[in-house]
């Protein structure tokens, strides 16, 4: 579990076929991580299978590879963005985050205003569901909040703080987006559907 509270960002340093899946080395200092510890990679949940002194090494199956971005973006200096997983002693201050993508989002466009921006993103039309205005939103793994809901898209805004911390300052039109929805509005949905 998560928060979509972005604790640093790093970059996808190697990738390597493993049986049908890929493996990934991610270059990303100081998360204090140990061997089966779970991390959020641009909002995909991992298993840290070895770490090492400039990262981690983590394996991403067939069914990650088909259900996020990381099965068409993946490459050697790709920026993502990393999160340790939620303990009892930290903050609560974006959502929770389980690092489930439901689906890939495009971004459409991010216009920049002085020190902030805002973002427009594209999603997939079944998922419209689970979004509100004023709402949660995982997109790459960042806890934002839905600013405006369009049909098949939503803007949320970005104040300079996540454009200067995240990857998503970087990410140029077109870029794909994992995209994970209001966990508590699915299981509303599956209880009282």
């Amino acid at each position: 579990m998560f928060t979509g509270i972005i604790e640093k960002t790093g970059k996808i340093a190697e990738v390597a076929p493993a049986g049908p899946g890929k493996r990934i080395r991610v270059e990303a200092e100081g998360l204090g991580l140990k061997v089966g510890d779970s991390v959020a990679v641009d909002g995909v949940c991992l298993t840290a299978e070895e770490i090492l002194p400039e990262g981690f090494v983590a394996y991403l199956s067939t069914e990650t590879l088909s259900r996020t971005k990381f099965g068409r973006v993946l490459r050697p200096g790709y920026p993502v963005n990393i999160e340790t997983p939620l303990t009892l002693e930290k903050f609560l201050s974006g959502h929770l985050v389980q690092g489930h993508v439901d689906a890939v989002g495009v971004l459409r466009r991010l216009t920049r205003r002085g020190e902030e921006a805002e973002m427009e993103v594209e999603f997939p039309q079944a998922w419209g569901k689970y979004l509100v205005e004023k709402g949660p939103v995982a997109v790459d793994g960042i806890s934002l909040t839905v600013v405006r809901l369009l049909p098949r898209r939503f803007t949320v805004a970005l104040v300079a703080h996540t454009l200067r911390l995240t990857a998503l300052g970087q990410r140029p039109p077109r870029s794909l987006l994992n995209l994970e929805f209001d966990l508590f509005a699915k299981y509303a949905e599956r209880f009282l559907g």
